[in-house]
């Protein structure tokens, strides 16, 4: 190593190597010149000759740095790039946003989950598949199982080829519509249901062209056929009788009962006794299957007034026999309805009574009330 003594100052030089610089006793080294200050850097200057060095402020340019810009929910406390040549303050906004689920959606923490019935669904990787149908399928007869829709099944349908013919009575056209016939023939018995319901059984309306019965046997009691002079006034049977059935009782052996025929308004075509010692009396067969429940009789005087005269109502055995019952008592141009009742048989009768007491008491007809048995 070269060994070298400089003398106290040394001036002019723009480059010093030393491997060691000793000072002796109470010596000190004073550098003297320009000094770069913050923020410079020593740069060549190679277009002086000979080059030359010099301090120069760095800025973002010489060293290649790039603006930073904000992105969404980011903002800075100045401008709205940073490079670092100044100190800002980066704020990121919290917009605070919470989500809600609904089903079938839940959320479990950050975890956003899907729920599903592990019976029917799975997760096939990414997707959502179909296990089977909730509700199994049972099918029986030739081919008998059940099928859920977890893997396919083939079900087995016989073809009978059922062919139907028609029987008595029966029509089948060429488009395999069954249907009645219009003319029924053959036939042994037809019965309808039974029940609170109305059946019927309707013939031709047509005037001239009614249908015909033959050969009917309606004898049957459970039969409903009107007898004679029977009229429905809507919710009673109603067994008419007129004034030609009275006849005088044995009160008066010399009198009769007449015709009212003088042409009166309130009296024409009655009938009255011709003493007030006659009382009036008539007979109303009463109908095989009915039975006689109430009655009526009209009676006015001269005026057309009703008026109120006694009745007595009895059943008359008529042969095989004797005797009587008295079925009521009652009043005319009243309803009587009988204490007791009577059934239409062969060998009775109902007797009526009415009890006249002068001779403008004219008796007009009435009614036997009577109900199916």
């Amino acid at each position: 190593m070269k060994k070298s003594t400089f003398p106290k100052t040394l001036s002019g030089h723009r480059e010093l190597t030393l491997d060691r610089l000793n000072f002796a006793q109470s010596g000190q080294l004073q550098v003297e010149g320009l000094f770069p200050t913050a923020e410079q850097v020593v740069v060549a200057d190679i277009t002086t000759t000979p080059p030359s060095t010099q301090y120069k402020t760095l800025t973002p340019s010489m060293v290649g740095i790039q603006d930073l810009t904000a992105g969404t929910n980011i903002t800075y406390s100045a401008g709205t790039t940073y490079n670092g040549s100044t100190a800002i303050t980066i704020n990121s906004t919290d917009t605070d946003t919470t989500y809600t689920a609904t089903q079938p959606i839940r959320i479990v923490g950050t975890d956003i989950q899907l729920q599903y019935d592990g019976d029917t669904i799975f997760l096939d990787g990414a997707d959502i598949a179909v296990a089977k149908v909730p509700n199994a399928l049972t099918f029986t007869g030739y081919d008998t199982g059940t099928f859920d829709g977890s893997s396919a099944l083939s079900i087995n349908l016989v073809d009978t080829d059922t062919t139907y013919s028609a029987g008595t009575n029966i029509a089948i056209d060429g488009s395999n519509k069954i249907s009645l016939k219009s003319a029924i023939t053959g036939m042994t018995d037809i019965t309808y249901s039974s029940g609170f319901f109305n059946t019927t059984l309707k013939g031709n309306d047509y005037p001239t062209k009614q249908t015909t019965a033959t050969y009917l046997d309606l004898s049957s009691t459970t039969n409903i056929i009107l007898p004679p002079n029977c009229f429905y006034n809507g919710s009673e049977y109603q067994l008419a009788f007129n004034q030609g059935i009275f006849m005088p009782n044995d009160d008066q052996s010399y009198y009769n009962i007449a015709v009212e025929d003088d042409f009166s308004t309130y009296t024409n075509g009655r009938v009255k006794p011709m003493t007030s010692a006659l009382e009036l009396v008539g007979f109303i067969t009463i109908p095989n299957g009915w039975r006689a429940t109430k009655g009526l009789l009209s009676l006015v005087n001269s005026s057309g007034v009703n008026v109120s005269k006694t009745t007595v109502y009895q059943n008359i055995k008529t042969w095989g026999g004797t005797g009587f019952t008295t079925l009521s008592f009652g009043n005319t141009n009243s309803e009587t309805t009988f204490g007791t009742t009577m059934d239409g048989a062969v060998d009775r009768i109902l007797m009526l009574k009415v009890y006249t007491t002068v001779t403008t008491d004219f008796v007009g007809g009435g009614y036997i009330t009577i109900i199916k048995i």
